[in-house]
């Protein structure tokens, strides 16, 4: 769901993802994880393997410009797991080569807290990252 009431069309790190955790189909109504605000956007995603492997190669592209980080925390939710990818370790195997095999920490969770809009929301079939750098040199001896 997307904060704010518009007719545009929102990108997926725009939107908190929520699960529908029921369908009642004689009352045309479904049921989600979460309270959502009056007035929210909502949009549908069908989460499948193709297009969670798509998010992360675009996302990952879009820091290409850290070629040397120090390492990298890697925090996926356990449902992207080898159910989800038909392989283990998916989300790792494919951060580490996008960081050219930089030290890579982090666990499987029950969800994962990203950033929507300024602002932080769990999330579940994501994957979340943060970049290691070593400290820039100030130039003093030390």
């Amino acid at each position: 769901m997307a904060s704010g009431e518009s007719d545009e069309r929102f990108e997926l790190r725009d939107c908190a993802l929520r699960t529908v955790t029921a369908v009642d189909h004689e009352a045309d109504t479904f049921t989600v994880d979460e309270i959502v605000p009056v007035g929210s956007d909502v949009q549908f995603y069908i989460r499948d393997p193709v297009t969670a492997a798509e998010n992360l190669d675009e996302v990952l592209q879009d820091h290409a410009e850290c070629t040397n980080p120090a390492g990298a925390l890697l925090f996926a939710c356990h449902k992207r797991g080898p159910q989800f990818f038909d392989e283990p370790n998916r989300d790792a195997r494919i951060v580490s080569k996008a960081l050219n095999s930089a030290p890579l920490l982090g666990c499987q969770c029950a969800g994962v807290i990203g950033g929507t809009q300024g602002s932080a929301t769990v999330r579940c079939y994501s994957a979340s990252a943060t970049l290691l750098r070593e400290p820039h040199s100030t130039g003093a001896g030390a």
